[in-house]
């Protein structure tokens, strides 16, 4: 499993605890930073969902936006 991704020149380095990949520099998630590229600022409250459950997978077509309750 990697431990660090990069993406538009940015280092990401997995979190063990959460499994998430995270840029510690400007505290943004990656899934939740591939979102922003492509489709703008994710509205306040809002989720981005991995469609295939893996964390890993940050292709923006594996990413939803939904909301607390819809996720």
């Amino acid at each position: 499993m990697q431990k660090y991704v990069y993406f538009n020149g940015m280092k990401f380095t997995r979190d063990e605890n959460t499994g998430y990949y995270l840029n510690s520099t400007n505290r943004i998630r990656l899934h939740r930073y591939v979102w922003e590229q492509t489709h703008g600022k994710i509205p306040k409250g809002y989720h981005i969902h991995h469609i295939d459950g893996d964390k890993r997978n940050n292709d923006i077509s594996n990413l939803m936006m939904l909301t607390p309750t819809e996720h």
